[in-house]
């Protein structure tokens, strides 16, 4: 209001001459004309400073009609290259009403992926901005293509060794590109699309192209070990495995005992259990199943799991407590003997009159293993759960 009433001596009217906004620490004004805009600036910081607060006049920012800023320019810049990029992967035709992609032969995929890159860099360089402003976007884009590609598939046409190839090439030079650019800028939307597209992908290949199954997860499983897992000085959670980086494992936890991480990378769990998650505890005992390779690194994780609920044992108050405690009773992936003693404790706490004997313990946890509460640990189906946008820190 302040600054409305000094405005207004100048004789200038809110909405009328000029309008502000105000988006957390910055101001957005808008005006008729530059010396209007200038007295408002001035105005504003004038105002501010009597609150000891200061504007940066190394960060103003002057924009004329038409809008457009540099993250605009850097977008349709990307979309344009994008465009190119689809021209030269695909050719386009329509059957049915509906868009079909038939990949085209690319001689040099490693060329081809470096000179995309590389002008996306030029890009963003031209308008003083960073990966973070379109990598999000082109991830997204980029795996919208391949589930197109998928779905131009013709189950009953049969498709010649070479037309094959040339297929699976072209997924896998779109997951090349969508790997870098999330690895220059991982997020967890990006995660949860990649992860569906992996899923899909897999899916598909396993089903209709069996015999490239191998030589497509390898291909993921070479970027995915590229991946920076290990402890980061800017990384928030103190070096333990990020949520978009979960969801990412989680994309191949079905690829078999042949593709697994290395246990090195699971090394945080017995270092500090601090920031250790609800999330991380369901996941990585999913990912881990029963793989001896884990068997050091899943006991250290069902131990905090166990140090959770022995912290105050609470299921009606402790949310976290009941959602560890719910789902592990029900986990195929942690021993008989463990989800015996969890039911006891239960039974112990909460029904104290009742006499259960051991048969009777063994008989729950038994059937319990054909129930699930918040994680159907048999038949995961992982597309729906990164759709409904329950890979999330709850806790």
């Amino acid at each position: 209001m302040k600054i409305i009433s000094a405005l207004g001596k100048h004789r200038l009217k809110h909405e009328i001459d000029y309008d502000i906004l105000r988006y957390v620490d910055d101001y957005i004004v808008f005006s008729h004309n530059n010396d209007n805009s200038e007295l408002i600036a001035d105005t504003i910081s004038d105002i501010l400073s009597t609150y000891n607060l200061n504007i940066s006049d190394s960060k103003k920012i002057k924009y004329k009609r038409p809008f457009l800023t540099e993250k605009s320019k850097a977008i349709i810049g990307t979309k344009l290259l994008l465009d190119d990029l689809e021209k030269t992967l695909f050719t386009k035709t329509t059957h049915k009403g509906k868009r079909q992609l038939t990949p085209n032969d690319i001689y040099n995929p490693e060329k081809l992926c470096q000179s995309f890159i590389n002008k996306v860099k030029s890009i963003i360089a031209d308008n003083n901005k960073g990966y973070s402003e379109v990598s999000s976007y082109i991830i997204s884009v980029l795996c919208t293509r391949a589930l197109d590609v998928l779905s131009s598939y013709k189950p009953n046409t049969k498709q010649t060794p070479e037309e094959e190839l040339t297929l699976r090439e072209a997924i896998l030079i779109i997951f090349r590109l969508v790997f870098f650019f999330y690895s220059v800028n991982p997020s967890v939307p990006s995660s949860n699309k990649i992860a569906k597209t992996l899923i899909t992908t897999d899916q598909f290949i396993k089903t209709k192209k069996a015999h490239h199954l191998e030589f497509f997860r390898t291909e993921i499983m070479s970027h995915v070990n590229k991946l920076k897992f290990h402890r980061q000085k800017n990384d928030t959670r103190n070096g333990f495995i990020s949520l978009e980086r979960l969801n990412i494992i989680l994309a191949t936890s079905e690829f078999g005992s042949n593709y697994l991480l290395q246990p090195s990378i699971f090394s945080y769990l017995e270092k500090d259990e601090v920031n250790i998650t609800y999330f991380d505890i369901v996941a990585l005992t999913y990912y881990f199943k029963n793989y001896p390779i884990y068997s050091t690194a899943k006991d250290i994780l069902i131990k905090i799991a166990i140090g959770r609920l022995n912290e105050n044992f609470n299921l009606q108050q402790e949310s976290e407590q009941a959602h560890i405690f719910l789902d592990l009773i029900c986990c195929p992936y942690i021993t008989a003997d463990l989800r015996i003693e969890l039911i006891k404790k239960y039974l112990a706490s909460y029904e104290p009159d009742e006499v259960f004997t051991d048969d009777i313990v063994s008989a729950f946890a038994t059937e319990l293993l054909n129930n699930f509460w918040f994680v159907k640990w048999k038949n995961l189906d992982l597309i729906k759960l990164l759709e409904r946008k329950e890979l999330k820190p709850v806790y």
